[in-house]
């Protein structure tokens, strides 16, 4: 078995897209995003933790920002927490934010979830835990949040060093849009 890197085997394990081009292979437009967060997501161990605290706080500012204006529910926590979501954001800021319970996300679903989502963030699923605590919970998941699950775990199967030759058994749920295959191709 090679012990090299664990990213040098997944590299040689890659499957060229484009018929005729082996090496180096050409993935398919998931695969490449997959490829590019994973790159990404490598550079960034080698932060320091203050380039890394601020990049993790200029993207929440964004997507705090988008929550206020989409989720009334998110609206709603801002204010009562005093926080301008247009100012920068901090370590304190954030952390005056109440934590959102199980119960909250059951009861105000509704009011949780944004009223718009931007186009570029792909279609829109429902996806739910499997209940074992005896209470089901539902959330909206979008292909963009996907490729993240997608690179995270491809990370995870890489720290493991599993080897992409092997079979993998994976027990999940899957959401409807997943039994169409051309449906789950598209969003992995």
């Amino acid at each position: 078995m090679n012990k090299s890197l664990p990213e040098a085997d997944m590299l040689q394990h890659l499957h060229s897209a484009i018929p005729g081009i082996a090496w180096p292979a050409i993935p398919n437009p998931v695969g490449a995003n997959i490829l590019a967060l994973l790159q990404q997501l490598e550079q960034s161990q080698w932060c320091s933790p203050e380039t890394l605290l601020d990049r993790q706080l200029a993207q929440f500012g964004m997507l705090a920002a988008y929550a206020s204006h989409h989720s009334p529910f998110f609206r709603t926590r801002f204010d009562q927490a005093g926080l301008d979501v247009n100012q920068p954001w901090s370590v304190a800021s954030h952390a005056k934010i109440p934590l959102l319970t199980r119960a909250e996300l059951m009861q105000a679903a509704a009011q949780i979830n944004c009223r718009a989502v931007p186009r570029e963030h792909g279609a829109i699923h429902e996806v739910q835990t499997s209940g074992s605590t005896g209470q089901m919970i539902s959330v909206l998941r979008t292909e963009a949040t996907q490729l993240f699950w997608l690179a995270l775990a491809m990370r995870d199967h890489l720290w493991h060093r599993r080897d992409f030759s092997a079979s993998l058994a994976v027990i999940k749920a899957l959401t409807p849009s997943m039994d169409d295959p051309s449906v789950a191709a598209r969003i992995g």
